[in-house]
């Protein structure tokens, strides 16, 4: 629209008008009474109609700058709806197989209390045990149900947030996602790039940038007001009693009309308009730069947040071999008769606990990932890892 605004505008009309005209019309009524006019009178025309205002100042070069700023902003603010959907995605996918694991997790730490628990009543029946070891494993089995339902709350709420964000029906997208996967592996390395491109690839900053750029061009449309406008309009075409005559020579007309305007005075309008437009330049200006600022702090946390995530996964994947070690020399020990059965259960609960805990470790870098690829701008591809 606004391109348009440099290019000349032809229209063609076409009429056709039948009037009669009063026959006591002054100066005219002696010729009615001669004959000599018709008060009945036909006109057929046929014109072509241009007019175009020559941007000498630039206001219309301005405002095609400032259009094409504000629809690149457009642009760049529908990516970061984009991206923060596909964020969000994998955001609550991870949370969603998170959670099958934790429940998992917690079925196998809840079959191994049961052990326990039946363990313990051989003891009290046989009184090697106590009671009080009965109601202690009891408590803890009761427990360790009472924390499966939350995470099962949590994976059917992260599928349903799955399918708002998808577009599908919640109990389609939950029975899909029913089946138990394991978490996906994050990349071994993030292609972050240069700090340059980084900001090229946000969003948020390319809006802010383009807003800038039409601002910038607004102050450009509102300056050229104060010079004069030249336009140049013309018409073509013919006019004549009956339709077989209009396309005589006699019947052609045109008309040409070079014009120009100026607002010489407008009483302070146009300075006030120009002011405006510069205190506008200037507020986009300190959005860009905060926008810039923001940018670069958040992918600075991003990047610590993702790194102290991984770090805390694979330590508890070092805790998580320690502890399969254990289980197994307990068990060894066991089959030697120097440790007891209810040893081997509890170590074997404190594994199925550690698995529950590099679950959520595991689900932490994958989050992590998903803000620092939407931190960054995404717009680069990922390798997972084979680990």
């Amino acid at each position: 629209m606004a391109e348009s605004r440099l290019l000349p505008t032809v229209s063609a009309n076409g009429a056709y008008n039948q009037v009669r005209i009063s026959e006591n019309f002054p100066v005219l009524d002696r010729f009615f009474g001669r004959g000599q006019v018709s008060p009945e009178q036909e006109l057929y025309s046929a014109t072509f109609d241009a007019g175009w205002e020559i941007d000498i100042f630039g206001g219309a070069r301005r405002r095609v700058q400032a259009a094409a700023g504000r629809a690149e902003a457009a642009e760049a603010g529908r990516r970061h709806v984009l991206l923060t959907v596909v964020a969000e995605s994998a955001r609550n996918y991870v949370s969603l197989r998170q959670s099958q694991e934790e429940a998992a997790a917690l079925e196998r730490s809840i079959a191994l209390q049961e052990d326990t628990v039946a363990l313990a009543r051989d003891q009290d029946e046989s009184g090697v045990g106590t009671r009080l070891a009965v109601e202690r494993s009891l408590a803890q089995l009761r427990a360790l149900e009472a924390q499966l339902p939350p995470v099962l709350a949590r994976e059917a709420a992260a599928a349903y947030r799955l399918a708002v964000l998808t577009g599908r029906q919640p109990d389609a997208v939950h029975r899909e996602l029913a089946r138990r996967k394991p978490l996906p592996s994050p990349p071994d390395l993030v292609p972050t790039g240069l700090p340059g491109t980084m900001l090229k690839r946000r969003p948020d900053v390319a809006r802010a940038e383009r807003l800038l750029q039409a601002a910038t061009a607004e102050v450009g449309v509102n300056v050229a007001r104060l010079y004069p406008r030249f336009s140049l309009t013309g018409a073509a075409g013919s006019q004549a009693a009956s339709f077989t005559q209009l396309h005589a020579t006699e019947s052609g007309t045109w008309m040409i009309a070079p014009g120009i305007r100026w607002a010489a005075f407008q009483g302070g309008r146009i300075r006030a308009a120009i002011d405006a437009a510069e205190a506008g330049r200037r507020e986009a200006l300190a959005a860009y730069r905060s926008a810039i600022r923001e940018s670069v702090a958040e992918a600075e946390g991003a990047l610590t947040r993702y790194a102290r995530a991984f770090q805390s996964r694979n330590k508890t994947a070092g805790s998580l071999r320690h502890l399969e070690q254990a289980v197994q020399l307990a068990r060894d020990a066991h089959d030697a008769g120097v440790v007891s059965f209810l040893e081997v259960l509890e170590a074997q609960r404190r594994l199925a606990e550690t698995r529950q805990q590099l679950a959520a470790a595991r689900a932490e870098v994958l989050i992590a990932l998903a803000s620092l690829n939407k931190t960054l701008g995404g717009g680069w591809p990922l390798k997972a890892s084979s680990g």
